[in-house]
């Protein structure tokens, strides 16, 4: 199949891996946006946690506009100099906080980071675009329906809330801050202290989000599972995965859940599921052999 090729002015944006660790979004049906959701995610032994709350439920468009942004905010800082990477490490000192000398030494490291990236906070990086040039980056045309849209995925994303939680340090922040200019179609965006940090700061530690191969990807689904997979499988490797495991990754539903779901609901997931990495097979970087019922072996290359 050859590959049509798509222009995209600015470079892959990159991912703290804290985010990228927790889906953001699951397929959304039209009229079934949530509000109110909260999403917990707990690393290094239950000892961090990352805490997502939404004001309104992301779904895959919102996410291809925060990277989009992450990716202007990189083009715009990635010839900046001068900034040095912090140093300071946290010491984890209080007696009541056990663990072996293998996990306080991860875990040290994983604080210090987190400690680093608020830190910074005072090197926000703010950036502005006009609205026609936003839309056309996204591929969307520039009629008055999606200028609405724009405005109502950037409220979205301002009003989404990153909270990380360590035994020593509780921080929070939005996912972006804007201002839309109505009449001018400027807008101007602040990333948060996280996203700042990884266009600032040392590229250690960061998923790359390949925005040249999500532009081929037309399913909601297929752009999840993309973004899942790249946090799943290094690149030159291979991996077996069960379809129900990436079901339940994709869709976000628990061991329990997925075992409640009726027989025909299970068999409508799993098809959407192969779909997709159907889709995701046609792409250059990736293979994917669909040839066992239950599990798939997919390789990056």
């Amino acid at each position: 199949m050859k590959k049509e090729k798509i222009n995209i002015n600015y470079e892959i944006a990159k991912n703290h891996h804290y985010i990228h660790l927790a889906p953001l979004c699951r397929p959304i049906k039209r009229g079934a946006r949530r509000g109110g959701v909260k999403k917990i995610y707990e690393m290094q032994n239950k000892k961090i946690k990352l805490i997502v709350n939404m004001f309104k439920e992301l779904d895959v468009a919102d996410l291809d506009l925060l990277i989009t942004l992450l990716a202007i905010g990189l083009k715009n800082f990635n010839n900046l100099e001068g900034n040095k990477q912090l140093t300071e490490s946290i010491k984890l000192e209080n007696k009541n906080f056990k663990c072996n000398l293998e996990e306080r030494i991860k875990l040290e490291k994983e604080l210090t980071k987190v400690k680093q990236i608020f830190e910074y906070s005072d090197k926000m990086v703010t950036f502005q675009i006009s609205g026609y040039e936003l839309l056309k980056e996204l591929n969307k045309s520039t009629g008055a329906a999606n200028y609405k849209w724009l405005q109502d995925s950037l409220d979205r994303l301002s009003q989404t809330v990153i909270t990380i939680d360590t035994p020593l340090l509780r921080a929070s922040t939005p996912l972006l801050s804007y201002v839309f200019l109505k009449e001018e179609k400027k807008i101007k965006v602040t990333l948060n202290p996280i996203n700042s940090f990884v266009i600032l700061n040392d590229k250690q530690g960061f998923i790359l989000i390949n925005r040249k191969e999500r532009f081929f990807l037309k399913k909601e689904t297929s752009k999840i599972l993309h973004s899942i997979l790249l946090y799943l499988i290094n690149q030159n490797s291979s991996k077996k995965l069960e379809i129900d495991t990436l079901v339940k990754k994709v869709f976000q539903f628990s061991d329990k859940d997925f075992d409640n779901l009726k027989q025909d609901k299970k068999k409508e997931l799993r098809k959407k599921i192969r779909e997709a990495l159907k889709e995701i097979n046609n792409l250059e970087t990736w293979k994917v052999n669909l040839e066992e019922r239950k599990i798939t072996t997919i390789t990056r290359l």
